[in-house]
């Protein structure tokens, strides 16, 4: 077999065809000249004669156990099958066996083909280059159009704006006392100021960063004062709100914008105390939303749990201090003796007769039962009246007469309850009365004479 010298495909069509086509052509020619080249073979030589052999002879030269059948080889013990090598797109590997018009082809195809790889990438990046830029001016025409529109529109508002807030205040001036239409006029004012603030803050923070650019630069000799919100009007009509329509349908609201407004003020003491009464508003959801996270968080619950005792005690002194000592004694006490000896006198010792007769009176469901009966009133009674509303007084009264009654309700139950220790209902009821005294002794020093103001407050903080 005769070889044929190749024609060098990449210099002649450099020489015809312009710079920008050369790249792909010339890879197309080297991949056309290099493949016949390197699929040339050696002249081929005959091959020896082989002595024709039965598949019998086959069968006896093979190792014992293995099967040799027609067209399979046995493989050698430990010969891996290898996968087949595939060629990478930089061009087939030079071998020993190549001529060297082989070799050349092979190493023009690799030149060109970095050649290309090369400015491929940098095309590619040209093309995305321009694609963002035009996509970037596209976006940008889109939002200086938008733009146009929003800043037409915001004159327009901000005019309405401005006469919205003069019929209102028109109109609250013209009807103080009108229950049916003042408060929601007296609302919808103070919003407006609310919004009017936030505005004159965005326009007066534009021109801050104007000048605080030129002042970074050099144009401006002192550094520009950063602006501030001011709530002055918003919170001066809500306070009105607030004083003179306490049963507003939307009090909440003007609570919590308030409140708002007082913290970006600065004023985090009134945002605080303001937050207390909006919760003290809703004491009763207070308590469903503890309850609530109770059973759905156990692991926090487990936590406060050592607690417990400390937090309760927390909650007396804070209901005696809201209450007041002078209020607790204001009624006769003969009208809360009389359920207490109801419940904790009369009820345990019918149980304990109940119990004798069947038997089951040293069962532990009946010990915790009478020992429930003996108890005076639960601690937080006084607090969670106050979360539903009502005077807290009278739990108050009941929970210190049953306290002060337990050691002597609670005898039943412990003289049949040997292994409870009998200083146990006296150290309890210590407690208790420990910590309604402090809290009485609180009101005296501190609250002679609160405001309802604070007593909201103190609401609120007992919710919490």
């Amino acid at each position: 077999m005769t070889q044929s010298s190749p024609i060098n495909w990449t210099k002649l069509l450099a020489k015809a065809v312009p710079h920008q086509g050369v790249r792909t052509l010339s890879l197309v020619a080297l991949l056309c000249t290099a493949a016949p080249l390197y699929a040339q073979d050696t002249p081929e030589e005959p091959e020896a004669a082989q002595p024709e052999t039965s598949s019998e002879d086959q069968d006896a030269d093979a190792p014992e156990g293995q099967a040799q059948g027609p067209g399979s080889e046995a493989p050698a013990p430990g010969d891996k099958k290898e996968p087949p090598k595939t060629e990478e797109a930089t061009g087939p590997e030079i071998t020993s066996g190549m001529n060297s018009a082989q070799r050349d082809a092979i190493n023009a195809y690799r030149q060109a083909y970095t050649v290309y790889k090369a400015e491929s990438a940098d095309y590619q990046s040209t093309v995305d280059d321009i694609v963002e830029a035009k996509y970037r001016q596209r976006v940008a025409g889109i939002n200086s159009d938008y733009n146009k529109e929003i800043n037409a529109k915001t004159l327009v508002e901000r005019a309405r704006r401005i006469q919205a807030i003069a019929a209102f205040e028109k109109f609250v001036e013209r009807y103080p006392r009108n229950a049916k239409f003042t408060p929601d006029a007296l609302f919808r004012l103070a919003e407006l100021y609310f919004e009017k603030a936030n505005d004159e803050y965005l326009l007066a923070d534009e021109a801050f960063q104007t000048q605080l650019a030129e002042y970074e630069s050099g144009k401006l000799a002192d550094r520009p004062a950063e602006p501030s919100r001011s709530y002055a009007q918003t919170i001066k009509v809500f306070e009105q709100l607030i004083r003179d329509w306490p049963q507003y349908r939307l009090l909440d609201g003007a609570y919590y914008l308030l409140a708002y407004s007082e913290q970006q003020q600065g004023n985090y003491e009134r945002a605080r105390d303001l937050f207390l009464t909006l919760i003290a508003n809703h004491g009763r959801w207070g308590l469903i939303v503890g309850l609530l996270l109770g059973v759905a968080l156990p692991g926090v619950a487990a936590t406060l749990q050592p607690w417990l005792p400390h937090m309760v005690a927390a909650l007396l002194v804070l209901s005696a201090l809201r209450i007041g000592l002078r209020a607790a004694l204001s009624v006769d006490f003969g009208r809360a003796l009389r359920p207490v000896l109801i419940l904790q006198v009369a009820a345990p010792l019918i149980l304990l007769a109940a119990l004798f007769a069947t038997s089951t009176h040293a069962t532990a469901p009946g010990l915790a039962a009478l020992l429930a009966l003996s108890a005076p009133t639960i601690t937080g009674a006084p607090n969670m009246s106050i979360m539903f509303g009502h005077d807290p007084a009278p739990a108050m009264r009941i929970l210190i007469l049953g306290t002060a009654l337990f050691p002597l309700t609670a005898l039943p139950a412990l003289a049949i309850l040997p292994e409870v220790e009998p200083l146990a209902a006296l150290r309890l009821t210590a407690v208790i009365l420990g910590a309604v005294a402090v809290g009485f002794a609180l009101r005296t020093a501190f609250l002679p004479n609160p405001s309802q103001e604070t007593i909201r407050k103190l609401d609120g903080l007992g919710v919490v």
